[in-house]
């Protein structure tokens, strides 16, 4: 695996500053580390086989507990041992808190059912993206971020529903969470969906429809792929 250097660094909340289109080319060297073939043909990433052989995680699939009110958790990702994450255990009716060990992704078992399957997809390469660009903020002094009603130290991240949702979405940023969200939903997008591939598939696509050139035009706007 290449890891991940960055010379831009925010000095207070440790995030790299970096933009879109160089977490573009940053997932193209990684594919093309990983599957250089995912970068000459259109087609849908095995994003487990890709968190687990080659960004090293361990991935569970849980039914991960959230209060009344609050949006559905649908991942977390674990930076070091000993994390505490509640879950909930439908066959005994109760709540169960699991120790997570260090780069550990969690999947709500709820996007994990048959039509879902490109949400499970990209949640999964959302928190693939957080562990891979973001380790300076939680692997070793990060945030406390509690889930349960103690003082421990907790250094993993949740991302709920609305972190994931329309990641295209255009969204002010302002916190140096919203960048975080930002950065790994960017992430997740580039490697499920790589530019060198996704031309390739689009001007197939306006080819089977009659439009030549690779591009069209929409009022005085010319569209290139």
């Amino acid at each position: 695996m290449i890891e991940f250097r960055w010379s831009k660094i925010d000095k207070k909340s440790n995030n790299p500053i970096i933009k879109d289109a160089e977490i573009d080319e940053l997932a193209e060297m990684l594919l093309q580390d990983y599957k250089p073939q995912l970068l000459k043909e259109p087609g849908q990433i095995k994003y487990l086989h890709f968190l687990e052989s080659y960004l090293g995680t361990t991935v569970e699939f849980r039914d991960i507990y959230y209060d009344e009110g609050d949006k559905p958790i649908w991942g977390v990702t674990a930076f070091n041992d000993g994390d505490v994450l509640k879950t909930f255990d439908h066959d005994n009716m109760r709540t169960e808190n699991i120790k997570l060990t260090s780069r550990t992704i969690v999947i709500d078992n709820s996007i994990m059912e048959a039509g879902k399957e490109g949400l499970a997809l990209f949640t999964g390469l959302h928190e693939g993206g957080y562990l891979w660009m973001h380790p300076g903020v939680y692997a070793r002094y990060g945030e406390q971020i509690t889930f349960l009603e103690t003082n421990e130290r907790k250094s993993f991240i949740y991302c709920r529903r609305e972190n994931i949702e329309n990641p295209r979405k255009k969204k002010v940023l302002i916190t140096a969470e919203d960048f975080r969200e930002h950065q790994a939903n960017c992430f997740a997008s580039a490697i499920a969906m790589p530019k060198p591939t996704f031309v390739i598939a689009a001007k197939e696509i306006l080819k089977k429809v009659g439009i030549s050139g690779g591009g069209l035009s929409k009022g005085q706007t010319r569209i290139m792929c």
